[in-house]
C-alpha cells in the first residue's frame, strides 16, 4: 500500500514555526559538528536556517552565527538541524527533530 506524504509548502511552514514554536527567535539551538545542541544567532538568519532545516540537501546553504566557550564569534554556513530556546529557566533549550519537506 502506498501512502502519499502531506506536508505543508516552504512559507507556510517558517510561518507555523514562528507562530507555534518558537517562543524567542533571536536565538535558535543547533546540532553542532561536535555532536551537541548549541546556541545560535536568529534574527535575520533564521527564515534560511529553517528552510535548510526543513529542505535538507535540497536548500542552499544558511549562515549561522555562535559564540565559543572562549567568547570568540564565529561564522560558519551549512543546513543545520534547528530547534528552539523555551521561555522557562530551568529548561534552557528545546530541540525537536521537526520534519523535512
Amino acid at each position: 500500500m502506498m501512502t502519499e506524504r502531506c506536508a505543508p509548502g516552504v512559507e507556510h511552514a517558517l510561518r507555523l514555526f514562528r507562530e507555534y514554536f518558537f517562543s524567542r527567535t533571536d536565538v535558535v539551538a543547533f546540532f553542532g559538528p561536535w555532536n551537541s545542541p548549541h546556541p545560535g544567532e536568529g534574527g535575520e538568519y533564521l527564515d534560511g536556517l529553517l528552510t535548510a532545516h526543513l529542505l535538507g540537501q535540497a536548500a542552499p546553504e544558511a549562515k549561522l552565527r555562535y559564540r565559543k566557550k572562549d567568547g570568540a564569534t564565529v561564522a560558519t554556513s551549512g543546513r543545520f538541524r534547528i530547534g528552539s530556546y523555551n521561555g522557562w529557566r530551568n529548561i534552557k533549550l528545546t530541540c525537536f527533530n521537526q520534519f523535512l519537506l
